[in-house]
Formats: structure tokens, sequence, C-alpha cells
């Protein structure tokens, strides 16, 4: 349960929910399947014991502090929330990954998943590049100006 859920998870990191279905946005699907993700999760973090809390682990979660404590001596508190949104979807996909994916079989199926977005997001961007004139998330136009 845990692994499919993270594989969801995996998918709305990386394609982001705005950008899929604009009108699902104010409903923060992300963040309910991440905890629903967690909650599925927990029992291989129970079971898994120390083969999941390992140095990597300990690392990554050192590292998460350390985004925290990077505002801190700016003086500007505010940024604290912002760094912490900003990393936290690519951290919760880390220890959700750490958790659910320790075979070989399920390090496929991630693989795959992760391929499948590169894919539909290479194809996304080559189609708008080629048939779309207005603003989007997966092309950027830059203008030169005359005499460059």
């Amino acid at each position: 349960m845990g692994s499919v859920l993270t594989l969801i998870y995996a998918a709305l990191t990386f394609l982001s929910v705005s950008g899929l279905l604009p009108a699902l946005a104010p409903y923060r699907v992300q963040l309910m399947l991440g905890v629903l993700a967690a909650m599925g999760s927990a029992p291989g973090l129970l079971l898994g014991g120390r083969k999941v809390l390992n140095l990597p682990f300990w690392l990554m979660a050192g590292f998460t502090g350390v985004v925290l404590a990077s505002w801190w001596p700016h003086g500007w508190l505010g940024g604290v929330q912002r760094g912490l949104f900003n990393f936290l979807p690519a951290g919760i996909l880390y220890f959700l990954a750490a958790i659910n994916f320790r075979s070989v079989g399920k390090m496929r199926g991630l693989r795959l998943t992760l391929a499948a977005i590169t894919l539909y997001m290479l194809a996304r961007g080559v189609w708008e590049y080629h048939f779309w004139s207005g603003e989007t998330p997966y092309v950027m136009l830059q203008r030169l100006e005359e005499g460059q």
C-alpha cells in the first residue's frame, strides 16, 4: 500500500498537481497523498527497523535540519518556512522511497515510474514547443532583441 501511494506521490511531486489538474490545486492533494503514503509506510518502517534507519537516512534528516537552520543567520525567519516548503516534497519523497523500496522489484517499479514521468514531460515540452503559442511551464522561450 505504501509503495503504490509513494509512486503516485512521486508522480505528483514532479508533474505538479496545479500543472496537471488546476481545479484540484486548492485542495492540497499532494499533501494529503503524502500523509496517506506516510501512514501506509509506517508498517514498513516498523518492520524494517535498522535497515531503514541507516546512515543515509540520518544524513538526509540532518540535511533537512540544515535547510531549516540556513535562514536563521540572515535574520529572516520567514525564509525558514519558504525554504522548508520548497524542499519538503523532495525530502518526503526521499524518506518514503527509503522506507518502501528496498527490493529490486520495487526499485524497478520506481524506475519505470520516473522514466514514464520523464517521457511525459519530454513529449509535452516538444508538443508545446511546436504547437502552443502561449505561456507554458514546459517550454522557456527566450526572445532575443534585434542586433544581438
